[in-house]
């Protein structure tokens, strides 16, 4: 389960960058 966790946390930290840069 934890990494699960982490596989959610480093999608949302590429969606952020995503949204920051453009």
């Amino acid at each position: 389960m934890e990494h699960v966790f982490w596989t959610i946390e480093k999608l949302l930290e590429y969606i952020v960058t995503c949204k920051l840069e453009d």
